[in-house]
C-alpha cells in the first residue's frame, strides 16, 4: 500500500513540474492582450493637443533665454537728435519718415553762385540758388539774407521779411543785423503806406 501512495505521489508532482514548465514558456501577455512583437512594429501616435509637452531639463533651469531678451539695446545714443544729418521729417498724413539733405559745402558754393548771379541783377537764377542753398542747409545765415534780398528786389515784399525775419533767428548778432533791421523798418513802412492810400483815397473821393 505504502509503494502505491509513494507513485501515486511522484506522479503528482511530476505533473506539476510539467505544467509550471509550460507557464514558464508561454510568453507574457500584454495589459492589452496584444503580443509584445506586434506592440513594439506598432507606429507611435502623437500625443494629444490638449497635452502640453513634456519640458525639459534645460528649459526648467532657465539656461536658454528667450529672443526677446537677448537682443541688445537699440535706443539711439546721447545726443544723436542733436546731429545735423539725422534731421528726420514725418508726413503726418503718410507717416512716412524722410531724411533732411545735409551738405554745407553745396550750400556754400551755392550761395557763392548766387551772388554771382545777383551781382549781373539776374535775380531769378540767384534766388534759385540761394532756394538750394537752404535745401543743402536750411539753417545757412547768409542763404537766409541772400533769398530775402532777392525777393526784395523782386518785389516780394511779404516773403522777404519773412526770410528777413527768419535770419535774425538764425544769426542774431550777424554781419548782416544792421541791413536786415533796415529792411525790415523799410518794408513795414511800405505795408503800412500801401493800407493808408486806399482809405485816404476813399475818404476823398466824392459822394455818388
Amino acid at each position: 500500500m505504502k509503494r502505491v501512495v509513494l507513485f501515486a505521489s511522484v506522479l503528482l508532482l511530476g505533473a506539476l513540474a510539467a505544467a509550471q514548465s509550460q507557464s514558464s514558456h508561454r510568453p507574457s501577455s500584454s495589459p492589452t492582450g496584444d503580443n509584445p512583437d506586434d506592440l513594439l512594429n506598432a507606429p507611435m501616435t502623437p500625443p494629444r493637443a490638449d497635452r502640453p509637452p513634456p519640458s525639459s531639463d534645460k528649459e526648467d533651469s532657465g539656461s536658454f533665454s528667450s529672443s526677446k531678451d537677448s537682443q541688445g539695446d537699440i535706443t539711439p545714443p546721447p545726443g544723436d537728435d542733436a546731429h545735423p544729418g539725422g534731421d528726420v521729417d514725418i508726413e503726418e498724413s503718410t507717416g512716412v519718415m524722410e531724411m533732411k539733405p545735409w551738405d554745407p559745402h553745396a550750400a556754400d558754393k551755392d550761395v557763392e553762385v548766387g551772388i554771382f548771379y545777383f551781382k549781373r541783377s539776374n535775380y531769378r537764377a540767384a534766388e534759385a540758388r540761394f532756394r538750394d542753398a537752404l535745401h543743402w542747409q536750411d539753417n545757412h545765415a547768409e542763404a537766409t539774407y541772400r533769398l530775402a534780398t532777392v525777393l526784395e528786389k523782386e518785389g516780394k515784399a511779404a516773403e522777404a521779411q519773412k526770410y528777413y525775419r527768419a535770419y535774425l533767428k538764425i544769426h542774431s548778432d550777424g554781419e548782416f543785423v544792421g541791413e536786415t533791421k533796415k529792411a525790415l523798418a523799410r518794408l513795414t513802412a511800405a505795408d503800412e503806406g500801401s493800407k493808408k492810400a486806399p482809405q485816404k483815397k476813399a475818404a476823398t473821393s466824392p459822394p455818388s
